[in-house]
């Protein structure tokens, strides 16, 4: 795989996550059906104070966000930093099932498991295709002739 092809790759694969979050929400579908489910399960959940609930998920979604934009900087530079944080947002993925209980439209939980095959196949391309020479390299310098 060429760079720019991996370049491409790293976009479609930014697109779709997007996607996968805000399906749901009122943007696309316009339906708030399940944000009312939701609502109502975090409702009978386990009471957790809200307070600290809340500045849990924001702490985790502000290093995720952080994590996200600089290894996608670096990967699209091909840094080896680049490798290492896009593996640790990766690995904080799973965190999230930790959050409660969310209920998705068929929809938007396929898009959300395409993204996670898409974030597989990066890992595998980075770590163990010829690809993972580019990031070996600390100080890559991009040429005319560098696809």
């Amino acid at each position: 795989m060429s760079k720019s092809s991996f370049r491409v790759l790293l976009v479609v694969y930014l697109f779709v996550s997007i996607l996968s979050g805000v399906y749901d929400g009122e943007i696309i579908t316009n339906d708030l059906f399940y944000f009312k489910i939701n609502s109502y399960v975090a409702g009978i959940s386990v009471p957790i104070s809200p307070y600290s609930k809340f500045l849990l998920l924001v702490g985790l979604a502000v290093i995720a966000i952080i994590c996200l934009i600089a290894s996608f900087i670096g990967l699209f530079l091909f840094r080896p930093w680049g490798r290492m944080l896009y593996t640790i947002g990766f690995l904080l993925i799973f965190i999230t099932p930790f959050s409660g209980i969310l209920v998705y439209s068929f929809i938007a939980q396929t898009i959300y498991d395409i993204s996670l095959v898409l974030s597989g196949f990066i890992l595998a391309l980075i770590y163990f295709s010829p690809m993972a020479d580019y990031f070996k390299k600390s100080h890559t310098k991009l040429t005319v002739n560098d696809n």
